[in-house]
Formats: C-alpha cells, sequence, structure tokens
C-alpha cells in the first residue's frame, strides 16, 4: 500500500478486507498467483486484479500482471530486493489504471 500512496500523489489508500464497514471510492482486489525466484538467477510474479468503482457499482477493469527480472547478485537479500521491485511495477500498473479513471 505505501507504493501505491506514493505513486496516487498522497491520495489514501488502506488495505481492508471486503467485509468491513468502509465507503471507498475504489476497490482492488488482487491475486498474487506466483511471487517466487532462485538464488542468483531469476524472480517471477504472477498475478491479477481487479478495480471497482464501489459508488458506481461496477467494475471499472479486470488485469493481469506477468513479470519476471534477474537478481543483483546471488544471495537472499538480492532476491528479496528483486521481488520488490517486482511488487512495485505491479503497484506502478495499479495506480496508472485508477489514475486514468478518476479523469
Amino acid at each position: 500500500m505505501q507504493n501505491l500512496n506514493v505513486l496516487l500523489g498522497g491520495r489514501p489508500v488502506s488495505v481492508v478486507p471486503e467485509s468491513l464497514a468502509v465507503d471507498p471510492r475504489y476497490y482492488v482486489a488482487v491475486t498474487i498467483n506466483r511471487l517466487d525466484g532462485r538464488l542468483g538467477e531469476t524472480v517471477w510474479l504472477n498475478a491479477g486484479w481487479t478495480l471497482r468503482d464501489q459508488q458506481a457499482k461496477r467494475t471499472l477493469a479486470i488485469r493481469s500482471f506477468v513479470a519476471e527480472e534477474r537478481t543483483a547478485g546471488p544471495g537472499y537479500p538480492d532476491l528479496v530486493a528483486t521481488q520488490s521491485r517486482l511488487i512495485e511495477a505491479l503497484s506502478r500498473d495499479i495506480a496508472a489504471e485508477i489514475e486514468l479513471q478518476a479523469r
């Protein structure tokens, strides 16, 4: 969520269960199908996400996100840093769609 807060210019973003009694404008559901990798090799991220306009009660976007990236080195810190970059890329994808829909 920190990535989305930054990418959306400080607009409030929260992580809440679907059943929580809040009234957000947009609801994003993300399913991570794969986030793994091999030390010193490649990291993979495969996710699907849906953006809904809660006020209009309609789905605005259904997207998949697939990315892979080589790690910068052989250790766990390199693997985790690569995973973080891929999650950041997913956040940018979601933020871009929210910005597009908010226009």
